[in-house]
C-alpha cells in the first residue's frame, strides 16, 4: 500500500500528477502529449502507471479520485 505524502496520497510521481491534473480538465491524451511536449504513448504511460497507484480501474474513476483529493486535501481521501 503506498504511503500518505503532502504531495498526494497515491505517491504519484510529478509526471504522473501533472497528467491527471489535466485529465481532470477533460484533456484528451493526443492534447495532453502536445501540451506537455512528449509522445501519446508516454502519456498513456503515465496515466496506466496512475490508476494502478490510485486502484483505478479506467480514467473515469481515476479522475473522480483526483478531482476529491484535490478538492478535500490528501486527509480526506484515502487510497482504497
Amino acid at each position: 500500500m503506498p504511503s500518505i505524502t503532502p504531495s498526494n496520497p497515491w505517491s504519484l510521481t510529478p509526471a504522473q500528477a501533472d497528467v491527471m491534473d489535466l485529465v481532470i480538465q477533460l484533456e484528451e491524451n493526443k492534447m495532453i502529449a502536445r501540451e506537455r511536449c512528449v509522445s501519446v504513448r508516454t502519456v498513456e504511460m503515465h496515466l496506466a502507471l496512475a490508476y494502478k497507484k490510485m486502484g483505478a480501474r479506467g480514467r473515469v474513476q481515476a479522475a473522480i479520485k483526483w478531482h476529491e483529493w484535490k478538492k478535500h486535501g490528501a486527509t480526506d481521501v484515502k487510497p482504497e
